[in-house]
């Protein structure tokens, strides 16, 4: 992948004080649903292309939205960086530099054996709080200032919590409900995690399993507030509060 083009091509997707925030990877229901209404069912003329922008060469990651700004992460200089960028304009607002665009392999290569796949981050931020929360290839878990882009803290899930990466590295997103910031990538006994939003700090973890790319999601079911994991043992349903095993379901991972 040469060149990563961001668009914006349908006006009805500019905010306005009706439209809703899309906060986080599969939006705010953790369901890849919105609510809203398109103006019309009939595009005989296509969309109406609002802006463009080659500033961005490398990513795969999906967008958020808050307000006037849409949020994402891309490759640029060697570097992940994420951007908030004005909806209307395409205008970047700011800029935050994370950590480095190495995906596994020399020179970054983590697509196909002629990187056919192409390079780039593949995680979304999440928007809670007025703050912007990011989880590196590298599993550093930053949380950014929505307006300004200046860091309020970061973890480091490998350094401070014994964790291990996985080949071509985190793509999941943190997923934020209920007050508390779940991520996976910590190591034994915390290799699935709720932590503190105001400030990264441990709230639980529990289990011993490898992670995956798979973003984790929310559910109650049967009564009970869950977390699922998608890990390399199969799915984990883990009690969203304290972190307690409710049940998994295995399956072969190759």
């Amino acid at each position: 992948m040469k060149r990563f083009i961001f668009a914006l091509t349908i006006a009805s997707l500019v905010q306005s004080a009706s439209a809703d925030d899309w906060t986080q990877y599969r939006g705010p229901n953790h369901n890849g649903h919105s609510d809203e209404k398109l103006p019309s069912k009939r595009w005989d003329a296509g969309p109406t292309l609002l802006w463009k922008s080659d500033k961005y060469p490398l990513g795969f990651a999906s967008f958020t939205t808050s307000g006037d700004q849409c949020f994402t992460v891309c490759g640029r200089d060697g570097k992940e960086v994420a951007v908030a960028i004005n909806m209307s304009s395409g205008r970047e607002n700011w800029s935050y530099t994370m950590t480095p665009t190495d995906y596994g392999h020399t020179g970054g290569n983590a697509g196909a054996r002629n990187n056919q796949g192409g390079d780039g981050p593949r995680s979304t931020p999440t928007i809670h709080d007025a703050k912007v929360y990011i989880m590196s290839a590298d599993l550093v878990l930053y949380c950014l200032d929505e307006q300004s882009g200046s860091l309020v803290w970061k973890k480091d899930i490998i350094k401070e919590h014994a964790g291990k990466n996985i080949r071509w590295k985190n793509a999941a997103s943190p997923l934020i409900a209920d007050g508390r910031i779940y991520v996976a990538g910590g190591g034994t006994g915390q290799s699935m995690m709720a932590l503190n939003p105001k400030n990264g700090e441990l709230l639980w973890g529990t289990g011993a399993d490898t992670m995956t790319h798979s973003t984790p999601t929310i559910a109650t079911i049967h009564g009970v507030r869950q977390v699922i994991f998608f890990t390399q043992t199969g799915l984990v349903g883990v009690n969203a509060v304290n972190g307690t095993e409710l049940w998994r379901y295995n399956f072969k991972f190759s």
